[in-house]
């Protein structure tokens, strides 16, 4: 005995177009223009925030240079420096 609910997955939903105001607005957004706006917001985020830590970095080392002695030596922090940048 055929199974009747296939039949159903084949036909599509119809939908009325609905004259409520959420009707309305509904059929107003336009989904590509939005994710357009939203990957592009994204990416001016990331261009910022890029250009903002490379200024915070600057800004720490100058002021690494400031506040530690010159003749401090650091070289020993390198291998404890890339353990923590992997985790």
């Amino acid at each position: 005995m055929p199974d009747d609910d296939d039949d159903d997955e084949d036909t599509p939903t119809l939908y009325y177009e609905s004259e409520k105001v959420l009707g309305k607005l509904y059929r107003e957004i336009d989904e590509t223009a939005f994710l357009r706006e939203v990957q592009g917001t994204v990416h001016r985020e990331r261009r910022a925030r890029n250009v903002n830590e490379g200024a915070l970095v600057l800004g720490v080392w100058e002021w690494l240079e400031e506040t530690i002695p010159s003749n401090y030596k650091w070289e020993h922090c390198i291998d404890d420096a890339a353990e923590l940048k992997e985790a």
